[in-house]
């Protein structure tokens, strides 16, 4: 039997969670955008994504304490992950 990896941004892992400051987001895939919006969908701030990288530290300055909903983009993909800042 044949183990397949999950290679989609599905995969991606935002850590640490919850964080208290800065927060890393890491793919699998390679990241174009990072956009962050409050629990109730208000947008906060895009983080602009060098080009190719699959790993991103995210500077959480100006972010109250709550949870967010992160949005991970590439050229073909959409996911979301939450993050609680404390």
């Amino acid at each position: 039997m044949e183990v397949l990896e999950d290679f989609s941004l599905n995969a991606s892992a935002v850590y640490p969670n919850p964080s208290n400051g800065n927060f890393t987001v890491k793919s699998k895939t390679t990241l174009d955008r990072i956009n962050i919006y409050t629990q109730t969908g208000a947008f906060v701030k895009t983080v602009e994504v060098s080009a190719g990288a699959a790993e991103v530290e995210v500077n959480a300055e100006g972010l109250s304490q709550g949870i967010y909903l992160i949005e991970l983009q590439n050229a073909s993909e959409k996911s979301w992950k939450k993050i609680i800042i404390n």
